[in-house]
């Protein structure tokens, strides 16, 4: 068997030149890699235990702002951290490497340019690989142009490894620029996301 070390710093950079049966180390987050017989690149052990800890955090600064109001993938434009997971910088899925049970938190802020009284509001939910999850929805109304409003959305659910997550939204009308965009901090508070999504491994 041979073994390739990877010395990367880019953590939840998974090794793609293996050959079936071939072990990687990423030793940016201590991952140890295995390439399975059926071609399937799996984690083995985080550190010195078997993945005690698995999570993604990934967020976008930029406007999400839907062109139609038909289901829009929210994509993210910042890797935060990944750890047992996997996602490409500016694509709407997150992914992760193990079997297990998992919480998944999506936060936003919603705001419309213009548009005056008329009604406006946003849907947001999630979605496992390219399939709705029932129950995920959530919706934030837009009462007024100018107005911050934050979004949030809260699940638990059992993936399975290499299962995929997206953030979804749709918007009641394009008129307006209803979408998720980065509110501006008070003072010299941080800059905000736009929109964030969380996946934290709660157990096997």
């Amino acid at each position: 068997m041979i073994v390739q070390v990877r010395n990367s710093s880019n953590t939840g950079n998974a090794p793609l030149a293996l050959a079936n049966g071939e072990l990687a180390l990423n030793a940016g987050d201590q991952l140890l890699y295995y390439r399975h017989a059926n071609g399937t690149v799996r984690v083995l052990a985080n550190g010195a235990s078997i993945l005690s800890v698995t999570i993604a955090q990934v967020s976008s600064n930029l406007n999400q702002v839907p062109a139609n109001t038909q289901a829009w993938r929210v994509t993210f434009n910042n890797n935060d951290l990944l750890i047992g997971t996997s996602h490409t910088l500016d694509n709407s899925r997150v992914s992760v490497l193990s079997n297990g049970w998992y919480s998944i938190v999506a936060t936003g802020n919603y705001l419309r340019t213009s548009g005056g009284g008329t009604a406006r509001w946003a849907d947001c939910w999630l979605r496992k690989n390219d399939t709705n999850i029932p129950g995920t929805t959530t919706r934030t109304p837009l009462p007024l142009a100018g107005l911050d409003i934050p979004m949030s959305l809260y699940h638990n659910m059992r993936l399975e490894e290499n299962d995929y997550i997206e953030l979804i939204q749709a918007v009641s009308a394009t008129a307006g620029g209803t979408g998720l965009r980065p509110a501006v901090a008070l003072d010299a508070g941080p800059a905000m996301n736009s929109v964030s999504l969380r996946i934290t491994k709660l157990t096997n």
